[in-house]
């Protein structure tokens, strides 16, 4: 058996939450431009008995249920806020690590500062979205699984 590598030209460059829930994200594929917005609805999590530590605490496995959906992620309770990196939230903790078919991310830790004024970060990133996107908004489970086919159908030209 033949062992393939190669690397996809993926940047994610910043994921926002507004405050109705919707997540905002902006991120480019082969330096192409794609702005997606998601929702707590938009996976259904399989929450798994497996644990294991991660940056110092507990962390639990979960997966999407939609098998065509390569994500799974690794969350903490321990910090009992349901979002994580991308749109990856909804969850009974913090995302410290996540997998989809384009990015592998792990915390390496957990710092509090108060010195930033997250509002204003907040608003300037919504509004460079809001910007920017000019019609190529996309939902964020339709890019995911349209991620998954060009990884598909790179790795069978490859063959």
């Amino acid at each position: 058996q033949e062992k393939m590598n190669f690397m996809i030209n993926s940047t994610l460059h910043y994921v926002v939450k507004e405050q109705n829930g919707i997540v905002l994200k902006y991120e480019q594929i082969f330096q192409r431009d794609f702005y997606s917005n998601g929702s707590p609805n938009d996976f259904e999590w399989e929450l798994t008995n497996e644990t294991k530590k991660i940056a110092g605490m507990l962390c639990k496995h979960a997966v999407v249920k939609n098998k065509n959906i390569l994500l799974n992620v690794w969350y903490t309770e321990e910090i009992p806020v349901a979002m994580g990196p991308v749109n990856y939230f909804g969850l009974p903790g913090l995302v410290v690590w996540s997998e989809d078919f384009f990015l592998t991310t792990e915390i390496e830790g957990v710092k509090y500062i108060d010195d930033v004024d997250f509002n204003e970060l907040k608003k300037r990133l919504i509004d460079e979205f809001n910007k920017s996107k000019k019609g190529k908004e996309i939902k964020e489970s339709l890019l995911i699984v349209k991620k998954a086919e060009l990884v598909k159908s790179m790795i069978s030209q490859m063959k």
